[in-house]
């Protein structure tokens, strides 16, 4: 995607945004933010530049690197295999405008290509003003019901953006798809709920969608995301929110042990899923001896 292409706006689901920003510290919160604006500025994965983040947040090196390190902990950035920075959520919506904007650029390639006369070269002057009366008679026949040949033109079958409807409930599809990004059945029932009212408030334009089932899984891919999930595996299990991180149960040694090493570096407990556990970056917090295990 060029510069010119570069997304003039971004989706924010505010609701979302602030119940991940309030998992963080201050320092945290302002990184992630100016983080999360940078690749969508630039459409993309940005360097890991502690410096210059710095700069832009006015925070000294120190808060700016141990906020990327929480952040990264945490699943809410990371980084490339080429060292550089992303965010799953934001990841998915430029890959979609990129889709997009490739699928516009071929349609519109096509209805030049079929407009255009070959024997002309497309810098000619003439050929464009022959493609311009072309495209103008073109639209007239359209207009009077015409096809190229003087025959009635079909009418294209074009999908219409809707409105939700007001009883709105998801189907076993909606659920299963739900499930498989990560989400518990409480949790579902609950976003359905917010899904719902949410667009039955929206006015205008914004609150119409071409595919409530689309709308959907990304509603939920956003809430995993929050949540800090992972894609539910084939077989079933629990999900995992990033690849390699370690489940400290409700009630645990390691749970109990994560929590007092919060306690000591940011002066509060850790967070809490909805089984009342959390993902840590590994079993134990550096420096903890584990408990003897009872013979």
């Amino acid at each position: 995607m060029s510069a010119e292409e570069r997304l003039p706006w971004f989706k924010c689901i505010p609701s979302l945004l602030l119940g991940a920003l309030v998992e963080m510290e201050a320092e945290e919160q302002l990184v992630y933010v100016t983080t999360l604006l940078r690749i969508y500025e630039v459409n993309g994965p940005i360097p890991d530049e502690p410096k210059r983040l710095a700069l832009r947040t006015h925070l000294s090196l120190e808060k700016v690197e141990a906020a990327l390190k929480e952040l990264i902990e945490a699943g809410k950035l990371v980084r490339t295999a080429d060292g550089r920075l992303m965010n799953p959520v934001a990841e998915a919506e430029i890959a979609t405008a990129r889709e997009l904007s490739e699928t516009r650029r071929r349609s519109s390639r096509k209805r030049w290509d079929d407009g255009a006369s070959s024997e002309l070269p497309l810098g000619d002057a003439s050929a464009l003003q022959m493609d311009t009366h072309r495209q103008e008679q073109g639209h007239q026949q359209e207009e009077r019901g015409e096809g190229a040949r003087g025959a009635p033109a079909p009418a294209p079958a074009r999908k219409r953006a809707t409105r939700i409807a007001e009883d709105w409930k998801p189907s076993e599809r909606n659920i299963a798809d739900a499930k498989k990004l990560g989400l518990f059945d409480t949790e579902i029932e609950r976003q359905a709920r917010r899904f719902r009212d949410f667009w039955l408030a929206k006015s205008g334009e914004g609150g119409t969608k071409l595919d409530w089932d689309a709308t959907w899984r990304n509603w939920c891919d956003k809430e995993a995301e929050r949540l800090g999930r992972a894609p539910r595996p084939p077989d079933g299990s629990a999900p995992s929110p990033v690849a390699g991180k370690f489940y400290a149960r409700a009630g645990s040694e390691e749970l109990e042990a994560w929590d007092a090493h919060n306690r000591a570096a940011h002066g509060k407990p850790l967070p809490r899923d909805p089984r009342g556990g959390w993902h840590v970056a590994a079993q134990w917090p550096p420096g903890y001896q584990p408990r003897p295990r009872a013979a």
